[in-house]
C-alpha cells in the first residue's frame, strides 16, 4: 500500500506548491469568467453590496471581493463565513481556496476563525485550511481534533490528510499528525470519527498499520468495521487476492448491512477470481434487496454482461475466467431491472430497496403550471401514488418533503401497509408549503434513521435555503458522511441543467445509486 511516508511526491514540495498556485489561478479564471462584472467594481461599491440584506446580493458581493483580491476585500470575504445563509457563507468558503496572503491565512486560525464560538465558522475555516494545504497552520489544526463538535473533528481529519498529501511535512510534523489521528481512531466518542480517523491514519502509515487494521475488522462498532473493509483493498490489492478473499469472507456475512456493502465493494475493486467468487456466492444468501442489486451492479461492471440476480449465469461466467484474470469494475449509474425484478418505480426510477426514505423538493419550481393546466406538484402526487401502492407490505418507508426546512411524515421508517400508504398520500397531497429548497437539512434528517439503506431525492437539483448551498462542497461532504453508512442515493432531477446533473451524478455513482433526469 502506498503511504504518505514513502511517497516520492513528498520530496518535491516545491512542485506541489506550484500545483496549488495553479489551482488558485484557475479559481481566479473561474471567478473572472463566471462573474465578469466584478473586475469593473471598486472596493467601496462591493462593500456596500456586501452589507445588503438580500442574500443573493451578498453572495454576488463575496464573489466580486474575491475577484478583487485585495487584503481589505479578503477581510470581508472571511467575515462572510459567519453568515447564516448558505448562499453567502458557502460561497465565501469556496472562494477562500484562492487566498494567498500569509497574514490573512494566519487570521483564519484566530478568534474569528478556528477559535470562533460558532461551530459553523470553525468547520468552514478548517475545510478552507485543508484546501489551502499549508503546513504552517498544522499546529492550529491539530488542536481542532479535540473540538467538541463532531463535524469540526471530521473536517479536521480531512484537512490533515490533504495537507499531508499536498506539502512536504517534516518527519516531526508527520509524527505529530500520526499521533493525533491515531488517538482519534482509538478514543473518539463518535464511532464514525473513529472510523474516519482509521482511514486517514492508514493513509499516513501504510503497511505499518496492518496489525491495527486486522483488529479493526473485529471492532464492535459497525462504522469501524465498514471502514476497515474498505481499507483492505489497499493492503492486499490484486497480487494477494487469495489472502484478501480470506480476510473478506467473514465481512461479506457481517450482521451490519453497511459492513457487508463495503466488503463486497472491496472484493469487486480487487477484481480477481478469488474475490469475485465471494460476490457470486453472496447473491444466493444476501437478505437485503438493495445490496443484492449492488452485487449485480458490480458484477456487470466487472464482466460487461447483463445478467441479473440469478447466480447461475454468474457462476458459469466465473468458471470460464483464466486463473490470472484481473478485472476492473466500471462504475454504473443505475440498474436496468427486468420484469418482476422491482416492486415499484417512482417517476421512472426503479425502486430497488425495501428500506427507503423519499425526499421531495417543494421549492418554487414544483408549483409551476404545466401545459395541461396541472401543477408539477400534482404530477408528482400521481407518480408518488403509483409508487407507494406498488411497494410490498413488508417494505418500510418514510416521506420527507422539504422547503426551507424538512417536513417529515414520520420520525422513522414504517411498514408499507395499506393504511400507512393511504396516510402518507393524504399527508403529501395536502401539502401547500413552498419557498426555498433546503436539500442539505432534508438529507441530514434522512441519514439519522439507521434503517434507511436508500434515499430517493426528487428535486430540480439546485439547493436554496439552509446552511449549505454550493454543490462543490455538498457532494464531497455527503460522500464522506456516507463512507461508513453505505446508503445509496437515487436521484430524480427535474428539468436540471447538465452542470447540476454532473454534480449529483458524482453522488449517485459514489454511493452505488441511480441518476434519472426527467421533465415534468
Amino acid at each position: 500500500m502506498a503511504s504518505f511516508r514513502s511517497s516520492p511526491v513528498l520530496s518535491l514540495p516545491g512542485r506541489l506548491r506550484c500545483l496549488r498556485s495553479a489551482a488558485r489561478f484557475f479559481l481566479f479564471l473561474w471567478l473572472a469568467s463566471t462573474f465578469p462584472g466584478a473586475a469593473d467594481e471598486d472596493f467601496e461599491e462591493l462593500k456596500s453590496r456586501w452589507r445588503e440584506r438580500d442574500k443573493w446580493t451578498r453572495k454576488s458581493a463575496i464573489e466580486g471581493l474575491a475577484r478583487l483580491g485585495t487584503p481589505e476585500a479578503w477581510e470581508l470575504v472571511i467575515e462572510g463565513l459567519g453568515d447564516e445563509r448558505g448562499e453567502v457563507a458557502d460561497t465565501a468558503q469556496w472562494v477562500l481556496g484562492g487566498l494567498e496572503d500569509p497574514q490573512l491565512v494566519a487570521r483564519l486560525t484566530r478568534r474569528s476563525g478556528l477559535k470562533s464560538k460558532d461551530p459553523w465558522i470553525r468547520k468552514r475555516v478548517t475545510e478552507v485550511l485543508g484546501r489551502l494545504g499549508r503546513s504552517e497552520e498544522l499546529r492550529s489544526l491539530l488542536g481542532q481534533l479535540d473540538d467538541r463538535e463532531v463535524e469540526v473533528r471530521s473536517a479536521t481529519l480531512q484537512a490533515l490528510a490533504r495537507i499531508a498529501r499536498a506539502d512536504g511535512l517534516s518527519s516531526g510534523d508527520l509524527d505529530r499528525v500520526c499521533r493525533g489521528v491515531k488517538k482519534r481512531s482509538q478514543a473518539d466518542r463518535d464511532p464514525h470519527i473513529r472510523a474516519q480517523a482509521l482511514g486517514v491514519w492508514m493513509g499516513l502509515v501504510g503497511e505499518e498499520g496492518f496489525d491495527t487494521l486486522r483488529r479493526a475488522v473485529r471492532a464492535r462498532e459497525p462504522a469501524v468495521r465498514a471502514m476497515a473493509a474498505s481499507l483492505l483493498v489497499s493492503v492486499y490489492g490484486k497480487a494477494t487476492a487469495d489472502a484478501a478473499a480470506v480476510a473478506l469472507v467473514d465481512l461479506v456475512e457481517d450482521p451490519s448491512r453497511a459492513v457487508r456493502t463495503r466488503a463486497i465493494e472491496a472484493a469487486a475493486r480487487i477484481g480477481r477470481p478469488a474475490t469475485v467468487s465471494l460476490l457470486v456466492e453472496r447473491l444466493t444468501q444476501e437478505p437485503n434487496p438493495r445490496l443484492r442489486w449492488r452485487i449485480v451492479q458490480l458484477l456487470r461492471g466487472l464482466s460487461g454482461t447483463k445478467h441479473g440476480r440469478d447466480p447461475r449465469p454468474w457462476r458459469d461466467w466465473l468458471k470460464k475466467l483464466p486463473v490470472d484474470w484481473s478485472g476492473r469494475s466500471v462504475p454504473l449509474l443505475g440498474i436496468r431491472a427486468g420484469p418482476g425484478d422491482r416492486s415499484a418505480t417512482f417517476a421512472g426510477l426503479p425502486i430497488l430497496s425495501n428500506r427507503l426514505t423519499i425526499l421531495i423538493d417543494l421549492s418554487g419550481s414544483i408549483w409551476q403550471e404545466r401545459a395541461d393546466g396541472k401543477s408539477k406538484k400534482e404530477k408528482v402526487d400521481e407518480r408518488l401514488r403509483e409508487a407507494l401502492h406498488r411497494l410490498p407490505e413488508d417494505a418500510r418507508f418514510n416521506l420527507i418533503p422539504f422547503t426551507g426546512k424538512p417536513i417529515p411524515w414520520k420520525e422513522q421508517l414504517v411498514e408499507a401497509r395499506p393504511r400507512n400508504v393511504a396516510s402518507a398520500l393524504r399527508f403529501f397531497e395536502g401539502l401547500r408549503e413552498s419557498g426555498s429548497g433546503n436539500i442539505w437539512d432534508a438529507i441530514q434528517l434522512a441519514l439519522q434513521d439507521p434503517e434507511t439503506d436508500t434515499i430517493i431525492l426528487l428535486s430540480d437539483g439546485a439547493p436554496t435555503g439552509g446552511r449549505r448551498h454550493r454543490l462543490e462542497l455538498i457532494v464531497p461532504l455527503l460522500l464522506l458522511q456516507n463512507a461508513t453508512r453505505a446508503v445509496a442515493f437515487d436521484l430524480v432531477l427535474v428539468d436540471a441543467s447538465r452542470r447540476l446533473q454532473g454534480f449529483w451524478g458524482k453522488l449517485a455513482r459514489g454511493s452505488g445509486g441511480h441518476l434519472l433526469s426527467i421533465e415534468l
